[in-house]
């Protein structure tokens, strides 16, 4: 065919499917209108068959048009999936860090914060909130009354000295206190008291100091009164072998809230 990319725009176009089928079209209607002074009825019949090439030659052109048009479309579609799916991935990436971010100050571990499921990170996240409430809450007079240690493995279940300082706020004196196993922290245990009044006081501190590590990542199985270490005013945060190799269930900050039993390990 010959090459007409040389050639004016309109007389490129007269070489197209669409300009040739517009000249057959328009030349035979022409024809047309003088082919009643013609004797042979086959000159009108030729006329006619002029219109009807010129319009199917047009009509192969549009649809070229419409295949041509679809298959950018198509490839502009396979472009934007493409593209948001890199943009869903940074937006992940991007939820990961801010996540990693707002959960830092609460003495979340890194490895710890991007392994947590969304319920996980809101669960977090609650428990710090209250937490800070109850700590603001809380008297001077009640907060240098406790003392509240823990067991070693708590140094590498989350960011230490960030925890260290908030339980620093709920009590006066926050020490290290032999452990009896290296497992990961899942206990809190608080002294026993025949006084109601007073074994409610000590569930509330304990379950304070339980939602603080809680906030900073750690999954606690229970919350317990303590059957060995009998100090008053002494929480302890640690682990139990008994409760861990069970699998107890992690408690949620709703079960945290509504620990009234004492049927612990």
């Amino acid at each position: 065919m010959k090459d007409v990319s040389s050639l004016p725009s309109w007389l490129s176009w007269l070489f197209t499917g669409e300009g040739l089928g517009v000249v057959v079209a328009a030349a035979s209607a022409v024809f047309g209108l003088y082919s009643d002074k013609l004797k042979s009825p086959r000159w009108k019949w030729l006329a006619i068959a002029g219109i009807v090439l010129g319009i199917f030659l047009t009509f192969i052109k549009d649809r070229q048009d419409d295949k041509s048009q679809l298959t950018l479309m198509q490839s502009g579609v396979t472009e934007i999936t493409t593209w948001d799916s890199m943009e869903a991935s940074k937006t992940r990436d991007d939820i990961d860090l801010l996540r990693f971010e707002e959960q830092r100050g609460n003495g979340v571990l890194q490895a710890t914060a991007q392994d947590a499921s969304p319920d996980q990170v809101i669960e977090m996240a609650q428990a710090a909130k209250q937490s800070e409430q109850i700590i603001e809450a809380q008297s001077q007079q009640t907060r240098q009354a406790w003392t509240i240690c823990y067991f070693d493995h708590l140094k590498t279940d989350v960011k230490f000295d960030i925890v260290q300082a908030h339980l620093l706020q709920l009590a006066a004196k926050v020490q290290e206190c032999t452990a009896r196993v290296d497992l990961p922290t899942n206990s809190v245990w608080y002294p026993p008291s025949n006084e109601e009044n007073v074994e409610a006081a000590n569930l509330a501190e304990a379950k304070a100091a339980a939602l603080l590590v809680a906030g900073a990542g750690v999954q606690l199985q229970q919350i317990c009164p303590a059957s060995s270490v009998l100090t008053p005013n002494l929480i302890q945060i640690g682990t139990s072998a008994k409760a861990y190799n069970s699998r107890k269930p992690v408690l949620s900050v709703e079960d945290i809230s509504k620990i009234t039993v004492k049927n612990c390990d």
